[in-house]
Formats: C-alpha cells, structure tokens, sequence
C-alpha cells in the first residue's frame, strides 16, 4: 500500500489520502463515531480492498465528519457538509464516492439531493432503514461518548464477529480493536461527535428521498448483514429508480465491506456507465 498523508479540511472535516492518480474517489466512512481517517484496523483493512481503484488512476480520499457537529445534526445536514467540502475542496466534482456503513447512510441524501458533486456513487452495506441493530449501536456510542472505549468495542462484537462459535472471545477481540483503534485516533471531539451521529442514526429513515435520485447507484451488500438485513438492503434497490444491487452470499456486514470483489464491481459499474454516457450522446 502506498504512503498515506493526512490532515484537516477548513470546515473541520479530517482527510487521509493514498495515491497519485487524477480521479478523486471519496470514502465516506463507518460509525457512530468520528474516528481519524484511515485509523484502526478495520479503515485499513477497507482501503487494501479497494488497492485496485489506484491502479486504475484513483486517489482515495477518506473524509470524516466535520468536528463538533451541533446537537440535532442529521444525516441530511452530514451530507450537505460533504457537498460544501467538496464544493470548497475539489472545485465542486469528483469522480466518485463510496459511502460504507454509516457513510452509506450519507450517501443515499448526496445521491438524491447533491448529485451535482460526484460522476459515480456507491453505497456499500448500507439501506434505507437499520434492523434492530440501532438499539446496538446506540449502545457503543454512549460506551464511546463515556471513554468506555473497550466495552463500545464489546456491544457490536456481534456485527463484527457474527459467525465465531465463542461470544466471550468475540467481544474480547471486538473491544481490543476499538480501544486500539480510538487511542491511534487521540480525538478530543469523539465524545460530543459519536453522540450527534448516535442519535441521528436512531432518526434515520430514507424512503422518502429514494425516489428523488436521478443517478446510477451501485449498491452492495451481505445476505449475511445484520445492521442491513437482506429484506431491507432489497426494498432500497427496488425504490431507487436505477440501482445495480450486489448481493454476496454468505457474506455479513464487515466481511463484505472488505470483501476482495467490492472494487472491481466499481469498477465495472463505472466502465459501465461511462459507456452509456457516451452512447447516450451521440447524435
């Protein structure tokens, strides 16, 4: 993997970069919680999966957050501070953005209100609805928020790790990684931030808004997921007016982030579409 630079956007939003390539792909990021960009081992693991897209002329480009979201701040407005970066940053157009997990939550509402920002877009093991993993997930925020960072770990051990035959041992591994993961991170804005997304993800639902994307989305998913469940992940392709669904079988919501087919069916998906484009004008 090449070499990584990192930093902080004007508007507070903290960046990692790897690649030299021409095209911008932006990777919005997993949570609850504003961890720094390409920290912890699952952001690593994630970004060897997606090596091919810098061999085909990508920089990737992992964007957080902004810092000290206000109270009330919802998945809607996360998405418009992504719009206004990349407005501000990247002269209002990039290539393509991937919004994994939570930051699938965000593509939908860049997708549906802000597609003058991008070429191409994926959302990767995200839906239009969250199973009864919230309740979870609002659980490893308040662990988070209260510098519990072993036992926030400890909570979702059952998304991370759903197929191991040992729990004890799965929340042992799942609450190192977290608490490895947050103190490679050194946030002072994690505790107010992780609750600003806690509670907008508890309020997020994007039926409404599906209908209103005009663009090409890749969706990708686990039949395995339990955050996104295959029923939901199937009811947000079938209301987007043009979604290709993925759909890896055996696969559950970490194992198909990283799964080694996610950038080459991006790849295809946008080869594909390029294509169309071209075809579609020509007289």
């Amino acid at each position: 993997m090449k070499t990584w630079t990192t930093g902080v956007f004007n508007d507070g939003m903290a960046w990692s970069s790897v690649g030299d390539g021409d095209k911008v792909a932006i990777l919005i990021p997993g949570g609850p919680g504003n961890l720094a960009p390409g920290s912890g081992f699952l952001a690593r693991l994630e970004a060897k999966s997606l090596a091919p897209l810098l061999d085909a002329g990508y920089r990737l480009v992992t964007v957080t957050r902004r810092r000290n979201m206000p109270q009330g701040h919802s998945v809607a407005d996360m998405a418009q501070d992504y719009a206004d970066m990349i407005a501000t940053e990247f002269d209002g157009r990039i290539e393509l953005v991937i919004g994994t997990s939570y930051g699938g939550l965000i593509a939908q509402y860049l997708a549906a209100e802000h597609d003058h920002c991008f070429d191409h877009i994926v959302v990767l093991v995200a839906a239009c609805d969250i199973s009864q993993e919230k309740s979870a997930d609002y659980a490893f925020a308040k662990a988070l928020s209260e510098g519990r960072n072993y036992a926030a770990g400890a909570e979702i051990s059952g998304t991370l790790f759903p197929n191991w035959r040992f729990p004890r041992l799965a929340r042992l591994t799942a609450g190192l990684l977290m608490w490895l993961s947050v103190r490679a991170g050194k946030h002072d804005f994690l505790a107010s931030d992780v609750m600003v997304e806690a509670k907008a993800e508890m309020q997020f639902n994007s039926r409404a808004i599906l209908s209103k994307i005009s663009v090409p989305v890749l969706l990708i998913a686990g039949d395995k997921d339990t955050y996104f469940t295959e029923a939901l992940t199937r009811e947000t392709s079938s209301l987007i007016p043009n979604c290709q669904l993925r759909m890896y079988a055996g696969k559950g919501h970490v194992d198909a982030a990283i799964d080694r087919r996610v950038a080459d069916d991006i790849l295809a998906f946008v080869s594909s579409h390029r294509q169309g484009q071209c075809a579609a004008s020509m007289p």
